[in-house]
């Protein structure tokens, strides 16, 4: 490919393209900081010096012997952030939050360029083109779809694949090779399209083209797996200028808690009857790990009598600490002598 890219038969590799990057998590980089000969070396020098006449591997093996490495890649300044945790969405966005930067990655702002910040069509499903920061950050720092996950260093998004009609996760260089179709134009539930004779797909060059439904690989599931949770928050999301939700993407992590507070007016759908203010909600509450009945309720736990007779005990949280110098607490929903079901909210 390169010869040809030389002679000019075949356009370059594009260097901005996600099928040729990797998804590093922290876990990631600590593995390939402990396996460089420097640290090996010296790790291997230690156990070897401290294993005589020792019988415990954890006398054998000390954590002080490996923790300081692992503490330095958390402190590393390219991707070190305290999060403020003013509420659970910031709590989530902190989660979902990527970027070039670091190692293995872009090493100076310096060197980002203005190409490396500009949307690419390969994010289309793997990163929200909307959600980055303001000012010089803008561009190389990015936040995860709600639906994306990871296998090893490569990230998967959800898409239907239209000759089975199964959903299935789908890595950037499986979308690059295949055809894929914007979502709306397929009906899973009867396996049908809309207009089997123009069904519009993403092409090279970030535009779009029409072709025949039997030619479609894939079509993603729905537009709302193109962006963050903290986006999809937005009422109308698809009606506002890209400007706007830029913007918007960042006010609800941004909220601080109210002791009065009231339930949102509007909120954006995912899916039935079920809101993203319900899918961050469900992430914070405490359910019955057993059918059984309600024994003891206090600030800190609520002890539920299991039909077995075991008694399990739910942790909740009780003005526990945040950064940002405000606390968290559960209310519970249920009392002494309430009958549970298993997976039933209970505080």
């Amino acid at each position: 490919h390169v010869l040809e890219s030389v002679k000019g038969e075949k356009e370059p590799h594009d260097r901005n393209a996600l099928e040729y990057k990797e998804y590093r998590k922290i876990t990631d980089l600590i593995e390939e900081r402990l396996a460089l000969p420097e640290f090996r070396n010296k790790i291997t020098r230690k156990i070897q010096y401290n294993i005589a006449g020792k019988d415990k591997i954890e006398d054998m093996i000390h954590p002080a012997i490996i923790g300081p490495d692992i503490k330095a890649v958390f402190n590393l300044p390219e991707l070190h952030q305290r999060p403020d945790q003013l509420n659970p969405i910031d709590m989530w966005n902190t989660a979902t939050r990527v970027t070039i930067m670091g190692p293995g990655g872009i090493q100076s702002e310096h060197q980002v360029t203005d190409d490396m910040r500009d949307v690419h069509p390969s994010h289309l499903g793997y990163l929200d083109p909307v959600h980055t920061p303001e000012g010089e950050s803008v561009g190389y720092v990015y936040h995860l779809p709600f639906t994306v996950t990871s296998k090893g260093k490569t990230l998967l998004t959800r898409a239907i694949n239209t000759k089975t009609n199964k959903l299935e996760r789908i890595d950037p260089a499986t979308f690059s090779d295949s055809v894929v179709a914007f979502p709306g134009q397929y009906d899973r539930k009867n396996k049908k399209w809309k207009d089997p004779k123009k069904v519009v797909v993403l092409a090279e060059g970030n535009k779009t083209k029409t072709v025949l439904a039997k030619d479609v690989d894939y079509t993603l599931e729905s537009p709302k797996q193109g962006f963050s949770m903290s986006s999809n928050l937005i009422p109308f999301l698809e009606t506002n200028s890209g400007g706007r939700t830029l913007v918007a993407s960042k006010m609800a992590e941004q909220a601080v808690p109210l002791k009065e507070r009231e339930k949102p007016l509007v909120q954006s759908r995912v899916g039935g009857n079920v809101t993203f203010d319900n899918l961050i909600g469900d992430a914070f509450v405490f359910r019955s790990p057993v059918d059984g009945v309600v024994s003891k309720v206090s600030e800190d736990s609520i002890s539920i009598r299991g039909k077995d007779g075991k008694l399990n005990k739910v942790q909740m949280y009780n003005n526990f600490p945040l950064n940002s110098k405000s606390f968290i607490s559960s209310d519970s929903k249920v009392k002494k002598g309430d009958i549970v079901s298993k997976d039933q909210i209970i505080s």
